[in-house]
């Protein structure tokens, strides 16, 4: 089942209800777009959106809802929470067309609506663009997903601590006098970013440091705990078949990423795949030369494929 709604100053429905898709449904659609002219004014998508979306679904049809457009608009926040408030019973796919499109508004729906988001240039052929949002919105996503971030403890002992331990063990503990420190601070000077040349000998002693390891008993943080880990986005996307979605977790200092749980609602119920970090080293050319056996602290990261 299918149906039309032009929108501009205000909006138009083809038919008042969804219709049967057959032979002549099609033929009637056809005649329809071929007579379709955009001479209806500005872009007030709010009445044609709510019309598709505050409608009753038909006992089993899942309802998706195609919004394509080239313009803007004002009230861009308050389409978004639209979608978003019935993204339940109904998934938004968009397809901004044009350089004079809102991307705020083409991708936001498409992220509140748990649809996809596609863009075309003027002059550039819609139909590959058109057949992959119908490929997509046939096929199930995952939608509502979740990250739960199992996390290192906090460190309890204070710097003081740690090396009164150390010196138990018979390690050396170096203190540096305060001249030295002033030295080096000096020595660090102002740094210039046109100046490839220049280096800050204190930026590149902390990034010497090695990562610390991990204790015997993890901690596990749930996604919601914003004083524990910053993720980005808040709101992860839908993730349809063929596409790639990327997650940052933002940690506390001293603590350190052991596993990420994803969690996502699939038309047969809930999945959860856990993932163990593998670290990945960042360093330049210049700092391998010079300190091979000291690279910097690794950045954590993990690749799934579903």
């Amino acid at each position: 089942i299918f149906n039309f709604v032009s929108f501009g100053s205000s909006h138009r429905t083809w038919r008042n209800g969804s219709v049967a898709y057959d032979e002549q449904s099609l033929t009637d659609a056809r005649k329809h777009i071929k007579d379709m002219e955009a001479n209806m004014g500005g872009t007030e998508l709010g009445g044609a959106l709510r019309f598709a979306l505050e409608r009753n679904n038909k006992a089993g049809f899942a309802r998706q809802v195609f919004v394509l457009t080239d313009g803007q608009v004002t009230n861009t926040t308050e389409m978004i929470d639209l979608a978003l408030r019935y993204r339940d019973k109904a998934r938004v796919f968009t397809l901004g067309i044009g350089s004079g499109v809102s991307t705020e508004l083409v991708a936001g729906l498409a992220r509140a609506g748990g649809g996809d988001a596609k863009f075309v240039q003027d002059g550039e052929d819609v139909r590959q663009q058109v057949v992959g949002l119908l490929k997509r919105a046939l096929q199930p996503a995952l939608t509502d997903l979740e990250v739960d971030w199992t996390l290192t403890p906090e460190e309890e002992e204070a710097e003081g601590g740690e090396k009164k331990e150390k010196e138990k063990q018979g390690e050396a503990v170096e203190e540096g006098s305060e001249d030295e420190e002033e030295e080096e601070e000096k020595a660090s000077g102002v740094m210039s970013f046109f100046n490839p040349n220049q280096k800050n000998k204190k930026n590149q002693k902390n990034r010497r440091k090695p990562p610390p390891a991990p204790p015997a008993e993890p901690l596990e943080v749930s996604e919601g705990k914003a004083e524990s880990v910053h993720q980005a986005p808040f709101h992860c996307p839908s993730i349809h078949p063929g596409s790639h979605f990327t997650v940052y977790g933002f940690l506390p200092k001293g603590r350190s990423l052991l596993s990420a749980k994803l969690q996502a609602k699939y038309p047969e119920g809930r999945i959860a795949i856990s993932l163990t970090p593998n670290p990945v080293s960042f360093t330049s050319t210049e700092e391998q030369d010079e300190n091979t056996q000291n690279p910097p602290p690794p950045f954590a990261g993990a690749l799934h494929k579903m």
